[in-house]
């Protein structure tokens, strides 16, 4: 069974009623004007739970029962500018529909205080923060990030990191259209969440912003320590859907729903030395270290990189001073900002298999290095013979030619598409197609897929098309894989971190690892966990559900293709989440497009 995002849940309509008003509060104008102030502002008012943002033009607002309500609520918001273009309605709570009932009862959850996350309903959204994820020095707050939980139209639990920055760090921050002025401002309350800033208050100010170039990273899973999963975003799940079916617990429930898995294939030890035996095989020309920096540091820099790839591959790799044009080269540079202004090695075209490693990026002592080298050497090399090396391609059982295509956004915004035909014995040719009315192709039908999907703001990955021309489309559902939260949290309350043995991850994570397909109504979905075998305690990221979409009459043929994703070499120690000649396009066009 595979735990999905998808929420099940059941409401005591009658009991909800009972216990509170709900109103909403429209404008006749274009957007409430006030914006972010106007979502916020009933919350002022003490008797409020929750505020849920619906449109532009209108709001949600759920209250204790109280016959006073409407008048109370109606004397907050008539200091709001625009108030005479609003009207404010009680609304029955079956007339509220199914995720905006929930998301307000979600929203509500702000009122209550849990040791371990904080609940901050902040212009009609929800986000949680665990205190250990707050970026601060000296007992100055500079960053909170913090989880954003979003109930979607089709009841899916969308989980975003959003980041809180502080006033005191603006000008770490590049303002356009939108000035540091017009956004809206929090602090921290007594209860030590945020809350919407007062003119009077003297608190330090943070608003939704991110510092440029930074990203707030969260761990989605850990089974080290109970400590340690609490302060992950499976955690925070964890406590959340807890402290909601509590709290609701005559009124609402909540729980992710299940599907059955129909193919596993696990990346095992036996995939692991397959993997490793067609890198081995690859390895035919002879491997070249390339100082482009010669100072103190780079020399003995590549003989830490010399020695790794050694001891792990059993590669004599030599130094040389120039590039070889029947070597796999790898030459050491620079990161891009150290020359600017300068000739920019980066941009240097070679008749030759190069990969080039920075002194700034890389660790020349790890083995983690010495693979992402082979590999992307290993990859180029295949780019300029025109033939799959990493791989078997006649195991595929395929008689005829496989095409996969993908659309790339240049810098002018431009959009271009190119595809990779493999022919059954693994050669192949890539070229790009233009799209037009007067250039029509057997690639035609595949470009108007991307174009019609940006129209309609779906996230297409990638086409596949065989020899009779039939198209499978790969996309993005939105939906993740839930591993057993509850169940690990109970196993590490009683003390069991050992988590990690073929039947507790069996048990406990079948939904995060490996490569498995199932149908969600009748629709073929598939996702890339971690792998299993040997995993650690840690699961960084969240394993995506994609859908795989025949075009037009074309059959379903994708599920044999579900094993160009169980390989290591695209992704270190990891597995690659669309299928690997995917890899095999986006490096072409870095070398050629970009």
């Amino acid at each position: 069974m595979i735990r999905t995002n998808k929420l099940e849940c059941s409401f005591n309509e009658a009991a909800i009623a009972e216990k509170y008003d709900f109103f909403r509060i429209e404008t006749t104008e274009t957007y409430l004007k006030t914006g972010a102030l106007m979502l916020d502002a009933p919350l002022l008012e003490n008797n409020t739970c929750a505020v849920r943002f619906d449109t532009r033009k209108s709001l949600l607002v759920m209250m204790h029962h109280d016959e006073c309500n409407k008048a109370n609520l109606k004397h907050v918001i008539s200091k709001i500018e625009g108030f005479n273009c609003m009207t404010l309605k009680l609304v029955d709570v079956s007339d509220i529909r199914k995720h905006e009932l929930l998301q307000l009862l979600l929203n509500a959850l702000s009122c209550y205080d849990l040791p371990e996350l904080r609940f901050n309903n902040l212009t009609g959204h929800l986000y949680c923060f665990h205190p250990k994820w707050i970026k601060k020095s000296k007992g100055v707050i500079w960053q909170v990030p913090c989880l954003e939980l979003r109930v979607t139209e089709d009841l899916i639990l969308d989980l975003n990191i959003r980041t809180f920055t502080s006033g005191k760090l603006q000008k770490d921050i590049t303002f356009k259209k939108k000035k540091y002025r017009d956004y809206p401002k929090y602090a921290f309350s007594s209860r030590n969440t945020l809350r919407r800033k007062l003119t009077e208050d003297k608190e330090d100010e943070f608003i939704l912003r991110q510092l440029d170039g930074s990203k707030s990273d969260v761990v989605f899973l850990d089974t080290k320590s109970l400590e340690k999963f609490k302060a992950t975003k499976m955690g925070t799940l964890s406590s959340v859907v807890e402290c909601f079916n509590d709290n609701y617990e005559n009124f609402a429930h909540i729980e992710f729903a299940q599907v059955n898995s129909s193919i596993c294939i696990d990346h095992d030890l036996s995939a692991k030395k397959e993997n490793k035996k067609a890198v081995e095989q690859a390895l035919k020309s002879p491997i070249r270290l390339v100082d482009q920096i010669r100072d103190e540091h780079s020399e003995g820099f590549l003989k830490r990189v010399q020695k790794v790839l050694k001891e792990n591959w059993g590669v004599d790799a030599a130094m040389e001073q120039k590039v070889l044009k029947n070597s796999l080269n790898v030459v050491l540079i620079h990161d891009a900002d150290y020359y600017e202004g300068m000739d920019d090695p980066h941009s240097l075209h070679y008749d030759a298999t190069v990969q080039h490693i920075t002194l700034e990026k890389y660790d020349g002592d790890s083995k983690f290095t010495a693979e992402a080298i082979i590999h992307e050497l290993l990859v180029k090399e295949d780019l300029r013979r025109g033939k799959i090396s990493l791989f078997d391609w006649k195991d595929l059982g395929y008689v005829g030619d496989v095409a996969f295509g993908l659309k790339f956004v240049d810098d002018e915004d431009v959009s271009r598409y190119f595809f990779m035909t493999v022919h059954p014995d693994g050669s192949f040719e890539i070229n790009e197609q233009v799209n037009d009315l007067f250039s029509q192709s057997r690639y035609s039908a595949c470009m108007e897929i991307f174009d019609k999907a940006e129209s309609v703001k779906e996230n297409v990955k990638g086409v596949v098309m065989d020899s009779d021309g039939n198209i499978n489309i790969i996309k993005d559902s939105g939906w993740i894989t839930i591993p057993e939260i509850f169940a690990i949290k109970k196993e590490l309350e009683s003390g069991n971190n050992k988590l990690r043995s073929k039947a507790k991850r069996e048990e406990l994570l079948s939904s995060c690892l490996d490569i498995k397909s199932f149908r969600i109504n009748s629709v073929l979905c598939y996702f890339v966990g971690v792998i299993g075998e040997g995993m650690k305690y840690a699961i960084h990221n969240a394993a995506n559900i994609r859908t795989i979409e025949p075009y037009g009459n074309a059959p379903e043929f994708f599920e044999r293709l579900l094993t160009l994703m169980n390989v290591s070499f695209v992704k270190n120690e990891q597995l690659t989440v669309i299928p690997f000649p995917f890899k095999y396009l986006r490096e072409w066009v870095k070398m050629n497009v970009e």
